[in-house]
């Protein structure tokens, strides 16, 4: 999983070039196709990812292909509460940064 989210999202072909979307399209695939004992192992993957990431300061592009993850995650049957409550915080957080809020002071 943390392979395949830097060459999906980070692994730099070129100058303006940065992942591989047919690894973020495989990567989602995968997560909807998870079972409850590999689920677990991917979201906590996936949120070591995004905390270490500026949302900020990231393309739009790039949040969108976030996103698309973290609802595969958040979809997932296998989702338990132990993981759904941070994914969804995630996928908020991911929102913000693509879209901005209306409140500077929202949550």
């Amino acid at each position: 999983m943390d392979a395949a989210l830097e060459w999906g999202f980070k692994k730099e072909f070129g100058e303006k070039w940065w992942g591989d979307p047919n690894v973020r399209e495989a990567l989602a695939d995968a997560i909807r196709l998870s079972g409850t004992s590999s689920h677990g192992v991917l979201a906590e993957s996936f949120v070591d990812f995004v905390d270490g990431l500026e949302l900020g300061d990231t393309p739009r592009w790039f949040l969108h292909q976030l996103r698309e993850v973290a609802m595969a995650l958040l979809a997932n049957p296998a989702c338990g509460e132990q993981h759904a409550e941070r994914l969804a915080k995630l996928y908020d957080d991911i929102n913000d940064a693509s879209h901005g809020t209306d409140d500077e002071d929202a949550d």
